[in-house]
């Protein structure tokens, strides 16, 4: 694991917490970040631009940028979204039915 991707990726997660829940919007700020660090204003960027940025390896790879926000997540609970929190719920309830239905053979 890139230690420069997890920490930017934990620090999104802690300053913006809609990325914690939409991984386009998070790999699209991670994105926009990087070509202001390069230089390119994200404004004015074609989409062509940002193509070649992608196919030249010139910006993380979107499933480096997810794999470390799984991680974090993984590491800090804290950071997890609201749709993790329902899927957890929704478990439980899943769960219990299963062993009601175990009580009935």
């Amino acid at each position: 694991m890139n230690q420069a991707i997890y920490t930017r990726v934990k620090h999104l997660l802690a300053q913006t917490p809609r990325y914690r829940d939409n991984d386009k919007l998070l790999v699209a700020r991670y994105w926009w970040d990087e070509m202001k660090a390069k230089g390119i204003d994200p404004e004015k960027a074609t989409a062509r631009q940002l193509l070649d940025l992608m196919v030249d390896d010139r910006v993380t790879k979107s499933g480096s940028i997810l794999r470390a926000r799984r991680k974090v997540q993984e590491h800090f609970p804290n950071l997890r979204g609201i749709i993790h929190t329902h899927r957890m719920q929704k478990q439980n309830k899943v769960k219990e039915n299963i062993r009601n239905l175990n009580h009935w053979e």
